[in-house]
């Protein structure tokens, strides 16, 4: 390689650098911005959105919050609703609909969105229309580059807890997939029920072995009280020490929850002021969940909810507010 060539591509690399930069510092001063709005002008426009790219999953976790309607969509009942699902011009137009109404981040989830080559397609249309997009996945069909994008990877435990709840093989998967070519910003996410919550070091050990940037923990929404998964107020307490011991002792931010994050969570009296504006949630089908990204949560649901997602949001606003009040 001639000196001019190598000085054109070092140009060129130092310019991609410098608007990379550009674009990220533009996208947190709009968040900021944002945040600002909705505190002050009590402005609750919604900032993220949650779209569902396919109902459909090679797996089927008992404590999934779509695995009821995947259960029942057997045979040709399956087939129609899959041609039912948006297709991948429709969910363009889904996605360019919010971005005009100023929506700047999408999570993709429900089912899994990299199942299919139509639901990959939808992953990257949504991740080229919006400022970043996170991939929920159970980390079986790799982690194609798409733009701006983060995946979080569901993980159970270390590979006996995850393959017990997910099927065997799945946890070998997982790490053949990341080695092979981890994505710069690969986390995991562990929901915490009756099979995995006294296992909580060990999850966070196996997400260091398999080369993630980092964990988050969430606990297992009832669907109703006959849910024989979902931990109590008392016994997700109990977790909660241990989570933070365990930032305290060895992973400081290793594990993303906050402290305030999860000190929310530790009993139900968050949810009254559950941030569900924040995010507008979409089926498989185009349609508004009622809700949030669980559909049409019933106050048992609220009550007992485990999702990560609103609380973190909440602490947010909140610590926002405190330190905008004490600027003043």
């Amino acid at each position: 390689m001639n000196p001019d060539t190598r000085a054109v591509n070092w140009y060129i690399l130092l310019a991609t650098t410098v608007l990379i930069t550009l674009v990220a510092t533009i996208q947190k001063a709009y968040f900021h911005y944002r945040i600002i709005r909705t505190l002050i002008l009590h402005d609750r426009k919604p900032f993220a959105c949650s779209l569902a790219p396919t109902l459909a999953c090679n797996l089927a976790c008992s404590f999934c919050y779509t695995a009821s309607p995947r259960a029942v969509a057997k045979g040709q009942k399956s087939r129609q609703l899959r041609q039912e699902e948006l297709t991948v011009d429709a969910f363009k137009e889904l996605c360019l609909t919010l971005r005009k109404r100023g929506i700047r981040h999408a999570t993709l989830t429900d089912g899994e969105p990299l199942l299919t080559e139509q639901s990959r397609e939808k992953c990257k249309v949504a991740a080229e229309i919006f400022d970043q997009t996170w991939i929920v996945t159970n980390g079986t069909f790799g982690f194609p580059r798409f733009r701006n994008t983060l995946y979080i990877v569901s993980l159970d435990g270390d590979g006996e807890t995850h393959d017990h709840i997910r099927g065997k093989g799945v946890y070998a998967k997982i790490s053949q997939n990341i080695s092979s070519g981890i994505p710069a910003d690969c986390y995991c996410n562990t929901t915490l029920t009756r099979l995995n919550h006294t296992k909580i070091q060990s999850i966070v050990e196996a997400t260091k072995n398999l080369g993630a940037n980092g964990i988050c923990f969430a606990w297992s929404t009832p669907m109703s009280p006959k849910d024989a998964l979902y931990l109590s107020h008392v016994e997700r307490q109990k977790d909660i020490d241990e989570i933070q011991r365990l930032k305290r002792l060895f992973y400081g931010d290793y594990i993303l929850n906050s402290d305030k994050e999860l000190d929310l969570m530790r009993t139900n009296q968050w949810s009254n002021r559950c941030p569900t504006w924040f995010v507008e949630s979409y089926d498989a089908y185009g349609n508004r969940k009622p809700t949030c990204v669980f559909g049409e949560a019933t106050s048992f649901m609220c009550e007992n909810c485990g999702c990560n997602i609103y609380p973190s949001i909440l602490t947010i606003l909140e610590h926002r507010k405190a330190a905008l009040i004490s600027k003043l």
